[in-house]
């Protein structure tokens, strides 16, 4: 009878899609070398590019939160360093702006993204929605419409200093995120009172609203997680299936 060893490298809080992918490798008596799973990139940004942003504060907060996942690579974007002109198609025709070029290459480059925006009369700052509608155009040939956004995860969340915490503006981003493709998870936090919301050290003052963003941003993390490493677990199917090497992901040895 073939005996079973299997050596997987996986973040101590993977999903369960893996740890099925693990029992299925172990139920098949095959010996498996290491394998290796992808961190996601995770980009946390805010709607606003105001000096002292409440909302930028939250976005950085959410970022240190998504790092002490321990399994996601997280980068802040601070959009007051690539301030963008507002969307004309005359101005596209001309040629994308270099700020535009740079933004969108980041959100090309991440799984998922860690949103937090201001409400501005009842909806999202124009702002955020500018950067979204200059980055969901296709900026090479031939190249589809919103690929900087499809198929990845978002978490958004928000804090304003009325009651609600931009509660209202949620609702509406969450409905064009959708639309152009992004798996946004349920999670939500939206945080009152911005005055007083946060400490000295930047965090979230109220256990309430940091349980809420924790929630949030962890659901983020594991989503892209699992998305990330479809590559890796499609490979060890194969593996198990064909006894095949499966390149970076190791290889089924057969004693």
């Amino acid at each position: 009878v073939q005996s079973c060893l299997v050596a997987v490298k996986i973040p101590h809080r993977s999903s369960h899609m893996f740890r099925h992918a693990i029992r299925n490798a172990m139920s098949s008596r095959r010996v498996f070398s290491t394998v290796v799973l992808r961190q996601p990139k995770i980009l946390a940004f805010a709607g606003s590019a105001r000096k002292d942003s409440f909302n930028q504060k939250l976005a950085i907060y959410a970022a240190e939160l998504a790092k002490a996942e321990g399994n996601a690579q997280v980068m802040v974007l601070e959009p007051k360093d690539y301030p963008l002109p507002l969307y004309c198609q005359d101005l596209e025709a001309e040629g994308f702006p270099e700020n535009v070029l740079k933004v969108k290459q980041m959100l090309m480059e991440s799984d998922g993204f860690l949103i937090s925006s201001p409400e501005y009369n009842g909806s999202f700052s124009p702002m955020l929605k500018n950067l979204i509608d200059w980055c969901s155009r296709p900026s090479e040939a031939d190249e589809p419409m919103a690929i900087a956004f499809k198929g990845k995860v978002a978490g958004i969340f928000g804090t304003s200093p009325g009651g609600l915490g931009g509660l209202r503006g949620l609702s509406h981003l969450r409905e064009l995120l959708v639309n152009l493709g992004v798996n946004v998870v349920p999670d939500q936090a939206a945080v009152g009172g911005a005055f007083k919301a946060f400490g000295e050290d930047g965090r979230l003052t109220n256990e309430m609203h940091n349980n809420m963003l924790k929630a949030c941003v962890h659901e983020v993390v594991e989503t892209s997680l699992m998305w990330a490493n479809q590559e890796a677990h499609c490979s060890m199917v194969k593996m198990m299936k064909e006894g095949q090497k499966a390149g970076e992901y190791g290889e089924v040895i057969f004693p």
